[in-house]
């Protein structure tokens, strides 16, 4: 059983991939992504209250404003899979990003490799 989760996490990182189960369309400067409102609210303290201020159980749509959108695909990556890609050129991003969605262990890294 020592690899039940990681089983899991590439399993609702295909599901993200294909749509499948999907709950919630994030908005990001124009780009809809369909993710799974459990996963994101489990991964960020930020992302949890902010599903949690939806209309009603049924609305599935939220915009981020306060988000790039380099900075959120990066973020994503790492939410579903463990990876965090960095490099010089969105480092700053993924680091603004880290810190709204209250990710303090991507925001470690990101002053780390800064």
């Amino acid at each position: 059983f020592s690899n039940h989760a990681a089983l899991m996490l590439e399993q609702m990182n295909v599901q993200r991939f294909y749509s499948a189960f999907c709950d919630v369309s994030v908005r990001v400067e124009d780009v809809d992504f369909r993710l799974h409102k459990s996963v994101l609210a489990a991964a960020s303290p930020k992302l949890q209250t902010l599903m949690c201020g939806l209309r009603d159980e049924n609305s599935n749509v939220m915009t981020m404003h306060d988000v790039s959108l380099t900075g959120f695909r990066c973020i994503l990556e790492f939410i579903y899979t463990g990876l965090l890609k960095l490099d010089i050129m969105c480092v700053q991003e993924v680091l603004n990003t880290a810190q709204f969605l209250e990710l303090r262990m991507v925001e470690k890294a990101c002053l780390n490799y800064l």
